[in-house]
């Protein structure tokens, strides 16, 4: 899967060279560029906005410089934040370059908490002291980080660089001096970042003295003799101090599963930052040789500001390309989190359908119905053609629209996530105890066409359950409640009763050649 996901990687990068500058911003927070004349001292010493110096909230995409902030930031960034260390032991220092500073306020004023209540005053009284807190410390760590930084680039007296690099760091206090003076600065709060760039340094050499840094720190244990190969973090944790998270049983040296090359490693690196810019889809497929589809996958998902789902991502892909099925792909489901990337899924789908060959119709068979204008109106008989819309219609249904939420233009699904509710109500709980239970078969049977993922013994379980959750939830005031949800439910199930079997298959389309049980639909007015 890993080999998979590196040259899916590469030949993306080949393929679209700009990708990883598509949704790439800079950190929130003030970003400074310092200019260094050829005798090592500050030249523009008169900061100007949107030629010196840019604010980013987060929203402001307009100014010419940010972009330029985010190339300089990302040739002073850090592999992982662990790897700071090696910059400042103290990790107070947030960049890894003898080019840049940079830092954030994370941190509490002793003695003082701000709340709702506090004034305008007490505010700017509670950052100006957060930002001098933060300042003290960078200043006492500013000459280990220097040394470090010069010593992990390989930049030496000789170079060319290092009268530059001098005037910057001597000109640090002046800087943060000329900065406070800015509005932008004083509204900083504690995750906002200052990143000051040595702007006379060509951003070329920068980013290949930053390559020349990874390259030797990329690896996270033990390499080859020949520093040609070593493993990766890349959703995995190596650490030669505890046994247990290593591979005991590996065939490879040392217990290690996989070693990769440098180019390999740096394009796992390009992979994460895919993922952190948001411009590959969740869940991702990776289409086996078929470099091209990948491609129109990932530009189909960005044509929009508004991301397409992946449900509308296998829409348009079957659609432009009239595709009957897509076949032979690595179905990956990975996000960031706020605790780093996770790995939801990842399985190779031989053939997914998204058509079904053989639609559902969901009669109205109960003779359920909804208000329109004070009028009582029977529900129209709904017709399933697609996986996505047995998703939107019966899962929906199913699970009281809480596994696949729809709202208005929201549509959410909870495959993964952590389904919980503050709700006491004992049906609601016993809805989502039922939803854990099947998920992930469910999301087997749509997402991977996995057809005996579910059968009739699962789809009995799951309508009996949540009818029965209906029922025991209901409100008894004389009489029963409006009971259109059960009549929908019952609905679903009649028509769902003879559509799965309990014979194991390996294909969704199979199921219309094999021996079903009753048809429900037409002898539900006999019972």
């Amino acid at each position: 899967m890993i080999r998979e996901i590196i040259n899916f990687t590469k030949n993306l990068i080949e393929d679209i060279p700009d990708i990883l500058t598509w949704n790439a911003y800079p950190d929130k927070g003030l970003h400074a560029f310092i200019d260094i004349d050829q005798d090592g001292h500050w030249s523009n010493t008169d900061l100007k906005s949107d030629i010196d110096y840019v604010y980013y909230d987060g929203n402001n995409n307009d100014s010419p410089l940010l972009q330029n902030a985010y190339h300089y930031q990302d040739a002073s960034g850090y592999i992982t934040m662990n790897k700071v260390k090696a910059f400042d032991s103290k990790q107070k220092i947030h960049s890894c370059s003898p080019f840049a500073i940079a830092f954030n306020f994370n941190d509490k004023v002793p003695g003082v908490k701000l709340t709702k209540k506090s004034t305008p005053e007490e505010k700017e009284k509670y950052y100006t002291k957060l930002h001098t807190m933060r300042f003290d410390v960078v200043k006492s760590r500013l000459a280990d980080y220097k040394s470090n930084a010069l010593k992990m680039y390989g930049i030496g007296t000789k170079d060319n660089v290092i009268l530059y690099i001098e005037g910057f760091f001597s000109a640090f206090i002046e800087i943060i001096k000329a900065l406070q003076t800015k509005n932008e600065y004083k509204s900083l709060k504690e995750k906002d970042y200052v990143h000051i760039y040595l702007r006379s340094v060509p951003l070329e050499e920068q980013e290949r003295l930053h390559n020349y840094y990874i390259s030797n720190n990329i690896y996270s244990g033990e390499v080859t003799k020949d520093n040609k190969m070593g493993s990766v973090d890349f959703l995995t944790t190596y650490n030669s101090k505890k046994i247990f998270l290593r591979h005991q049983t590996s065939f490879l040296m040392n217990g290690v599963s996989q070693r990769f090359s440098i180019e390999d490693a740096f394009n796992l690196l390009k992979f994460c930052k895919l993922i952190d810019h948001n411009v590959l889809p969740s869940p991702l497929p990776i289409v086996v040789d078929q470099r091209e589809l990948n491609k129109s996958i990932v530009k189909i998902f960005n044509e929009d500001e508004e991301h397409l789902s992946f449900r509308n991502i296998i829409k348009q892909l079957f659609e432009q390309k009239n595709l009957k099925y897509l076949s032979d792909f690595y179905l990956v489901n990975m996000i960031k989190t706020k605790d780093g990337y996770q790995l939801n899924d990842c399985d190779f789908v031989s053939t997914f359908h998204y058509y079904l060959d053989n639609p559902i119709i969901i009669a109205n068979l109960m003779e359920s119905a909804h208000k329109e204008d004070k009028t009582i109106v029977l529900d129209d008989d709904k017709k399933i053609d697609t996986i996505f819309g047995f998703e939107s219609i019966a899962v929906r249904m199913m699970f009281d629209n809480r596994l696949v939420y729809i709202n208005d233009d929201i549509y959410q699904t909870h495959y993964f996530d952590e389904l919980s509710s503050k709700d006491t109500n004992d049906s609601i709980k016993g809805i989502l105890s039922l939803a854990k239970k099947y998920r992930s078969a469910i999301y087997d049977f749509i997402y991977k066409s996995k057809a005996n993922a579910l059968n009739s013994r699962i789809i009995d379980d799951i309508m009996l359950h949540s009818i029965l959750f209906e029922i025991h939830g209901d409100e008894i005031n004389g009489r029963c409640e409006w009971n259109q949800t059960i009549k929908r439910k019952l609905n679903l199930w009649f028509c769902l009763y003879d559509y799965f079997t309990d014979t194991p298959i390996e294909n969704i389309n199979i199921i219309k050649n094999l021996e079903r049980r009753n048809n429900m639909k037409t002898t539900i007015k006999e019972h």
